[in-house]
C-alpha cells in the first residue's frame, strides 16, 4: 500500500525563503510561507475554536501578522511548525475565553446537527484538546513532534536539524506521544490506542489556501508590520475528509492493522513484517474500516502458527528503533495472539535485557500493549501478573487499572478498596489507585472525585488528583475551576489550586499568575508561584520580569523573585543579575536561589557582583554570602575565599566561614579563628566554625 504521507517537503526552500524575509523583507518569500502554513494555521484555530465558529481567519490573520513583525527576532534554531502552532492555539484559546466569544461559539454549536456516527462523537473528544496537550509538552518535545509528522522528516533529519542523535530524537518522540496518549485517552471509547494517535498525527497536510486568501493575508501582514518576519512551518493539520479519516482510524484502534510506515522514506518496515497490507486507510470505505474493527483474532493466516514463531516475531518488533513503527506493529502483536499466551509472553518480555536506554524503551512498550489487552479480558490476572513485568510494573498497574476502570468502573473500585494497603498512608504510592481516579474522572467526576476525598492527604492522593485536573481542564477552565471551588477538603483544594495554576502556566502564565493570586491572596505560603515563575522565565525571562513588576509585596512576590533569581543563575548574564540585585528589596532573601545567583555572578563578574553584595543590607548580604565564598574558593586560590571573608566579617554567615576555612590545612585553619576570633571578641559565629571544623576533622578520622 502506498504510505500515508506524501513525499517530504523541501524544508531547505522554506527555510531560506524565512531568511530571505527576515533578512531583507522579501514580500514574494513571505507571500510563499503564508501559501504553505494558512491551511495548517487554519485549522490549529478550528479545532480550538470549533468548526463552525468562523473565525480561524482571523486567528490566522493575528499569527501571520506576528510573524511579520517579530521574524528577526527568532532565534535561529527555531522550529516553525511548532512555533506556528503555539501561536495558533494559544489565540484561539484567547478567543474562547472572551465571554461574549463563548456564547457565539455555544449559539454555533446549538445549530449545527449531530454526529452522524460514532467516527464523529470521537472526532469532537480528541479535536479540542489536541492543541492544548501539544503546548504542555517541553519545548523541544513540540519541535521534535512537528519536524517528525508535521514536517513528515525521518528521525535522522530531525535529529540533524536540531543538534541531536537520532537515537534521542527517537527516545524523546517515543515520551511524547505517551504523554499525548494519556491526556488524550479519557473520552475515547475504550482508550485511545498508540496506533490510533500515531495514525492521527500522520494524516497529510490540509489542502493548499487559495490564491485570493494567501494574497489578502500577504497584503494586510506586510502593510501592517515593517518587513522583519521570520516564519517556520506549521503543523499539518486535516481537511474535513481527512478529519472523516482520523476519525474512524481512532475507532478502530488496535483492531485496525495499518500495515505501511506513516514515517518518512527509510523507515523500517516492522508492520509489514506482523501482518500483510491490508489496504490503503485513505481509499478504505466505512464498510471496510468497520469491518477491520471486527477483526477476529483467529483471522491469522500472516500470523505465525507456532510459539516459537510468535516470540521471534516479536524480536523483530522489539528491535525496531523507530518508535512509530513498533507501536503500530505491537498493536497488531496483541490483538493476534490468544488470550491463554499472555502469561507466556509476559515471562518471555521480562527476560529481556537491553544494553540500551531505547531497548529498554521497546519492552516497556511492549509490555504496556500486553497488558492493556490482558486488562480487557481478566483484569485481575493481570494484576496478579504485573508483579513479574520488571521496573515497568508501576507504569503497568495504572494501565490495568485504566483498563479496567472503562469497562467496569464498579468493580476497578470494589477491587482496590478490598486491598489489605486501602486506604494508602503518607508517601506510600499505589498506582492503581492513581489510574483508577484517573479513569473515573473521565466517566463520572463525582465519584472520581469522592475516592479523591475519601483517600488521606500523601502522594497516591497528590498523583490521582494531576489526573482529575488534566482531565477537568480539557473541559475548559470554568469546569475545572467550579470542580475545585466544590472540594470540601481544604488542603486538597489549595493543592487543587497549585496544580490548575501549573497547568494554566504552559499555556499561559500570565493568566496562571493571575489565578494564584486573586484565589490565595499575597501572602499564602506553599503555593505554586515559584514553579510557574521558573517555567515562565525559562521560556521568556523578559516577559515573565515585566510581570513581575506587578505583583503585589507579600509571599507570592517573594516567591516570584526567588524563582526568577534560580532560573537565571543557571543560564542568566551580568545584565539578568543586576536586574534581580535591583529588586530584592523588600523580599525575603533567605533562600538558596539567591546564592546560587551571587555564586554564579561572581564567576562572570566578580568585582561587579562583591560591589553589589556591599550594597545589600546586612541580612540580605548574609543570606547569599554563601555564593560568593563558595566562588572564590572554587578557585586555584584557596585563600581567596578567606580574604573575602576576613574583609567582610560583618555580612557573612556561619556557612560562608565555613567553606572558607574548610579549604586550609588544620594548622593555618586554626591561626586563622584565632585572628578572627582576637579581632571580634563576643562574635557567635566563629565557635560555631570551630565547632563543624571538629566536627568534620571526627569524621574523616
Amino acid at each position: 500500500m502506498p504510505p500515508l504521507l506524501s513525499t517530504p517537503p523541501n524544508t531547505s526552500r522554506h527555510d531560506a525563503d524565512l531568511r530571505a524575509y527576515a533578512h531583507s523583507g522579501d514580500a514574494e518569500a513571505f507571500r510563499r510561507l503564508v501559501e504553505r502554513h494558512l491551511p495548517t494555521v487554519q485549522q490549529a484555530a478550528m479545532r480550538v475554536l470549533g468548526s463552525g465558529s468562523g473565525m480561524e481567519d482571523d486567528v490566522a490573520q493575528d499569527v501571520f501578522l506576528l510573524l511579520a513583525r517579530k521574524a528577526r527576532q527568532l532565534p535561529a534554531d527555531t522550529i516553525l511548525a511548532a512555533w506556528l502552532h503555539k501561536q495558533a492555539a494559544r489565540r484561539a484559546i484567547d478567543i474562547v475565553r472572551s465571554e461574549s466569544r463563548r456564547r457565539k461559539r455555544e449559539a454555533i454549536a446549538d445549530a449545527l446537527p449531530s454526529a452522524p456516527d460514532e467516527d464523529g462523537q470521537v472526532w469532537n473528544a480528541i479535536m479540542p484538546r489536541l492543541d492544548r496537550e501539544l503546548l504542555r509538552l517541553p519545548g523541544l518535545d513540540q519541535k521534535i513532534v512537528a519536524l517528525r509528522f508535521m514536517e513528515r522528516c525521518s528521525s535522522d533529519e530531525a535529529a540533524r536539524r536540531l543538534g541531536l542523535t537520532s537515537a534521542a530524537v527517537r527516545k524523546r518522540l517515543e515520551r511524547a506521544l505517551s504523554k499525548l496518549r494519556e491526556r488524550l485517552a479519557g473520552p475515547v471509547p475504550g482508550g485511545l490506542t498508540a496506533t490510533a494517535l500515531t495514525a492521527y498525527l500522520s494524516v497529510p497536510t490540509a489542502k493548499a489556501a487559495s490564491a485570493s486568501q494567501v494574497a489578502a493575508i500577504t497584503n494586510h501582514c506586510l502593510s501592517a508590520a515593517p518587513a522583519s518576519g521570520a516564519s517556520l512551518a506549521t503543523f499539518s493539520l486535516m481537511t474535513k475528509s481527512q478529519m472523516i479519516v482520523t476519525g474512524s482510524i481512532l475507532l478502530v484502534g488496535a483492531g485496525a492493522f495499518m500495515a505501511g510506515r506513516h514515517s518518512a522514506p527509510g523507515a523500517s518496515s516492522t508492520s509489514n513484517a506482523v501482518a500483510s497490507s491490508s489496504g490503503s486507510v485513505h481509499s478504505a470505505s466505512g464498510r471496510d474500516r468497520n469491518a477491520m474493527a471486527r477483526g477476529s483474532r483467529n483471522e491469522s493466516a500472516d500470523f505465525p502458527a507456532t510459539k516459537e514463531g510468535r516470540l521471534a516475531l516479536l524480536r523483530v518488533i522489539l528491535n525496531d528503533g523507530d518508535p512509530v513503527s513498533r507501536s503500530q506493529a505491537l498493536e497488531r502483536f496483541t490483538d493476534k495472539i490468544d488470550p491463554r499466551e499472555y502469561q507466556n509472553i509476559s515471562h518471555f518480555l521480562s527476560l529481556q535485557k537491553s544494553q540500551t536506554p531505547l531497548g529498554d524503551q521497546a519492552v516497556a512498550a511492549a509490555q504496556q500493549a500486553l497488558f492493556s489487552d490482558w486488562a480487557r479480558h481478566d483484569p485481575k490476572g493481570a494484576l496478579q501478573a504485573v508483579e513479574g513485568s520488571g521496573e515497568g510494573k508501576y507504569a503497568i498497574t495504572q494501565t490495568i487499572a485504566n483498563v479496567w476502570a472503562t469497562q467496569d468502573p464498579q468493580a476497578a473500585l470494589a477491587w482496590a478498596r478490598s486491598q489489605a494497603d486501602y486506604p494508602p498512608q503518607g508517601n506510600d504510592d499505589n498506582p492503581f489507585l492513581i489510574g483508577l481516579v484517573g479513569a473515573l474522572a473521565s466517566q463520572d467526576p463525582g465519584k472520581a472525585t469522592g475516592l479523591l476525598e475519601e483517600l488521606p492527604s500523601g502522594f497516591t492522593r497528590s498523583a490521582a488528583m494531576d489526573g482529575v485536573i488534566s482531565r477537568m481542564l480539557a473541559q475548559g477552565q470554568d469546569a475545572a475551576t467550579q470542580w475545585i471551588d466544590g472540594l470540601q477538603d481544604e488542603k486538597l483544594k489549595k493543592d487543587a489550586t497549585n496544580r490548575m495554576a501549573e497547568e494554566m502556566a504552559n499555556v499561559d502564565p500570565a493568566q496562571a499568575v493571575d489565578w494564584i493570586v486573586s484565589r490565595t491572596g499575597p501572602d499564602t505560603e506553599h503555593s505554586s508561584m515559584d514553579n510557574v515563575f521558573k517555567q515562565w522565565t525559562r521560556n521568556d525571562s523578559e516577559e515573565a520580569k515585566q510581570h513581575f513588576e506587578d505583583l503585589p509585596s507579600g509571599t507570592l512576590r517573594s516567591d516570584a523573585l526567588a524563582a526568577i533569581a534560580e532560573t537565571l543563575s543557571q543560564s542568566g548574564g551580568a545584565a539578568d543579575f543586576k536586574w534581580v540585585y535591583e529588586h530584592m528589596n523588600g523580599v525575603d532573601t533567605d533562600r538558596g536561589s539567591y546564592q546560587a545567583m551571587f555564586d554564579r555572578w561572581t564567576a562572570k563578574d566578580p568585582q561587579e557582583a562583591i560591589h553589589n553584595f556591599e550594597q545589600l543590607p546586612q541580612d540580605a548580604a548574609r543570606s547569599v554570602s554563601e555564593g560568593i565564598v563558595n566562588r572564590l574558593t572554587s578557585g586555584d586560590d584557596p585563600e581567596a575565599g578567606l580574604t573575602f571573608v576576613q574583609s567582610h566579617f560583618d555580612r557573612i554567615d556561619q556557612s560562608a566561614m565555613l567553606r572558607a576555612v574548610l579549604r586550609l590545612d588544620d594548622a593555618t585553619r586554626d591561626a586563622v579563628l584565632d585572628n578572627l576570633e582576637a579581632a571580634h571578641p563576643g562574635s557567635t559565629i566563629i565557635p560555631a566554625v570551630r565547632d563543624e571544623v571538629t566536627s568534620v576533622r571526627n569524621r574523616h578520622r
